[in-house]
């Protein structure tokens, strides 16, 4: 499980993804590109927007210089 995952999963928003079969077929990428997401809860599969990561904040994420670069007020 991700440490970001874990972390949050005593409870709120990001519980659901703990469960590695929600998780899975919960899963999907904005139309766009933009973003990685799921929805809230198992049981809201239609719903929009429950659970998403931007692909813009993941890659600073694993790239901090660029966030450096890109954005130096944003960094500090």
């Amino acid at each position: 499980m991700m440490p970001r995952i874990a972390k949050a999963t005593a409870g709120g928003v990001m519980t659901a993804l703990a469960d590695a079969t929600f998780f899975a077929a919960g899963f999907a990428v904005d139309p766009d590109g933009y973003s990685l997401g799921w929805p809230s809860t198992p049981a809201a599969a239609d719903e929009v927007g429950g659970i998403d990561f931007s692909a813009q904040g993941l890659w600073y994420r694993v790239h901090p210089e660029d966030l450096k670069h890109d954005h130096p007020a944003a960094a500090e």
